[in-house]
């Protein structure tokens, strides 16, 4: 019996999204992008007979172990490799004694405090990879409850319970730089690529998958103008692929260059010849694109040599768009600011915009000026 049922039409294609009771438990399906109605109806019983045979194959899986496996298998289809290593190192340095349990136990609140109290005492663990593995477990609660291991409410409460460890959890690495702290970062770098690739990053504040994606054709040399239409993005295994979406429409834009800016590309475009990416993979050739690892891995260099903070790449994106929030004196100066990063303007002052007191006084003299 089909519990829900819908089938809608958005943007010129049909969704298929229904819930089925089988054996007692709710089965959900779901499906985009259908080009027809007939084609969506034709869909529906394939749907749901996959999704039963994959239920009926899972839940014959008994230990926590085959769970994770299970886990692994699903996460691998979406993210990095990196990311499949920190879950291989969850499976076998905080599951261990957990192996033989049921999916229910795991998630009970006790456990996860059991589990929290193991992973806090663990030595030489970084903060941020601490959160990070609080995050992949709450991934794994909502694995087991689209699996139907979970009811809503354990599956809640477990989010809960871990949302709560990761908030209060104490953050010692801030996620951007000062004025001072950059222009400190940047001082110390003695390598003339390296000092390119920072200066050119922290003016331009673009996405990491933006910034590695330039190529010489996104370079207007006369106009002094980057446009920003193309990243890259990882498949799996770890590929790098040029693509042409972008993460939301404002993100076509295209970036004016200060002087300095553009004499740094003008030299790099005549080293290069104009050939392949602007900021490459030194250990290839010009039409490799720089590994983002490599990024992450010169500003742990240059951070602890300067004695500051390390921030992520996308940290200096965070820097940019902070120190031209702070210099905005009206609302078309945060227009243009956003259409420099490629933000809506709604989320330039949501996350940016931060209470000045001393802005908040001087605007009611203004506006007491104007009401005499």
């Amino acid at each position: 019996m089909i519990v829900e049922r819908h089938i809608k039409k958005e943007n010129g294609f049909y969704t298929i999204d229904f819930i089925k009771c089988y054996k007692g438990r709710k089965i959900h399906i779901f499906k985009s992008g259908i080009a027809t109605l007939e084609e969506a109806r034709r869909l529906e019983p394939l749907l749901l007979s996959r999704r039963i045979n994959e239920y009926d194959s899972l839940r014959t899986l008994s230990s926590f172990d085959s769970f994770f496996e299970e886990y692994v298998c699903h996460r691998s289809t979406k993210v990095a490799r990196s990311t499949l290593l920190s879950l291989e190192s969850i499976r076998k340095i905080y599951f261990t004694e957990f192996e033989n349990m049921s999916i229910e136990d795991i998630f009970d609140t006790r456990y996860l405090i059991k589990w929290y109290k193991k992973l806090n005492d663990k030595e030489g663990v970084t903060i941020k990879y601490k959160n990070r593995i609080i995050g992949e477990v709450r991934e794994m609660s909502t694995f087991a409850f689209n699996l139907h291991y979970l009811d809503s409410e354990t599956s809640l409460e477990a989010k809960g319970v871990l949302q709560y460890f990761k908030d209060n959890r104490t953050k010692k690495e801030k996620l951007i730089y000062t004025k001072e702290e950059l222009d400190k970062f940047l001082s110390v770098i003695n390598d003339q690529d390296d000092k390119d690739l920072f200066e050119v990053l922290s003016y331009l504040g673009l996405r990491i998958s933006e910034f590695i994606g330039l190529t010489w054709d996104c370079y207007d040399e006369e106009n002094k103008l980057i446009k920003v239409k193309q990243q890259i993005i990882y498949l799996q295994q770890n590929k790098p692929v040029l693509v042409k979406e972008l993460k939301t429409k404002e993100s076509y834009r295209v970036c004016k260059l200060s002087d300095h800016v553009n004499e740094i590309l003008k030299r790099r475009k005549e080293k290069s010849h104009g050939k392949g990416f602007i900021f490459y993979n030194k250990n290839k050739t010009y039409e490799d694109s720089l590994p983002k690892t490599s990024v992450r891995v010169k500003i742990i260099e240059y951070a602890s040599k300067a004695h500051l903070h390390v921030i992520t790449p996308h940290g200096f994106r965070h820097t940019k768009a902070t120190l031209l929030m702070s210099v905005c004196l009206s609302m078309s100066d945060v227009k243009a600011a956003a259409k420099f990063l490629g933000h809506s303007v709604s989320m330039m002052m949501e996350t940016y915009a931060h209470e000045d007191k001393n802005a908040i006084e001087g605007l009611i003299k203004r506006l007491e000026k104007i009401e005499k």
